[in-house]
């Protein structure tokens, strides 16, 4: 899971571009999602990385678009990406989640190492 809104806290600029898009290009009414729902969703060149952001706004085809460095490229509402509306509940447990999945790799990567090292 990669946490955009973490990753791109605090970044003004980034912030100041996507309300400017968001003013000039993007409506905010959709079927299914609002402005400012927290979601995950699968994207990447191949659709293998799960993200989790915000909604900024759609355009006239359904299109959503999100806070994330290509705030102008919107998802499109497909049964790849897997978008999925998050409580704060259910994004707290993803992160918690994340967070020990990614200390037991660096538990196992430390362990191997100390292996090779055992070894030679």
């Amino acid at each position: 899971m990669e946490d955009l809104l973490e990753r791109y806290n605090g970044d003004s600029e980034l912030f100041d571009k996507v309300i400017q898009y968001c003013l000039n290009n993007l409506i905010d009414t959709h079927p299914k999602y609002k402005v400012g729902q927290t979601i995950s969703f699968m994207g990447g060149y191949d659709d293998d990385i799960n993200y989790v952001t915000k909604i900024i706004g759609f355009n006239e085809d359904g299109d959503i678009f999100l806070f994330w460095d290509c705030y102008w490229f919107p998802v499109r509402d497909e049964k790849i990406r897997k978008i999925k509306v998050l409580t704060d509940k259910q994004f707290l447990d993803k992160k918690i989640k994340h967070a020990n999945e990614v200390r037991d790799t660096k538990l196992a990567h430390d362990a191997f190492d100390e292996l090779i090292e055992i070894y030679e």
